[in-house]
């Protein structure tokens, strides 16, 4: 089976009409993950985003994503100012308990596979001051055992 990949952009300041989203469960078989529309990689995302959307495997038995990071690039330092925040659980039961971690800076994400439960929420926010380039992640939901092709813009790839 062959599954085409969607993308959602994080940064509201797009407006609906570029995908721009947030607060949005994506329930979709493939889909890519950006902090915010750059069709030729001259932008940076914007200031003042605070975004949350939440992946959602569905009710087959044991689905669940695996994600693939392209790219990352946030602003550096404690992670207090530009983050990605990514917890294992859906929206409305993320806490302390359940954060898989905050990451900022450049490559500061060294989370890559799959949640321990269907859902995997991510919070991106963005202070006031400095911005960089964002980041892109590709996610595939899978069922444990069942291959998956993907086809993407530049390649196909089989995942088991």
């Amino acid at each position: 089976m062959k599954i085409s990949c969607f993308a959602d952009y994080m940064d509201p300041d797009l407006g609906s009409a570029f995908g721009g989203v947030c607060n949005k469960r994506v329930e979709d078989a493939c889909a890519f993950l950006n902090s915010h529309l750059d069709l030729l990689g001259f932008t940076d995302y914007s200031n003042n985003v605070d975004c949350m959307m939440v992946f959602d495997a569905g009710k087959m038995a044991g689905a669940k994503f695996k994600f693939e990071w392209q790219f990352f690039n946030l602003e550096a330092g404690d992670c207090s100012k530009d983050y990605l925040a990514i917890y294992d659980a859906d929206m409305s039961a993320i806490s302390s308990s359940n954060l898989v971690g905050k990451f900022c800076g450049h490559n500061g994400v060294n989370f890559n596979g799959t949640p321990t439960d269907r859902y995997m929420t991510m919070v991106f926010h963005t202070d006031g001051s400095n911005t960089k380039s964002g980041f892109r992640l590709k996610a595939t939901r899978y069922e444990p055992g069942k291959q998956l092709v993907t086809k993407t813009s530049q390649s196909t790839k089989l995942k088991i």
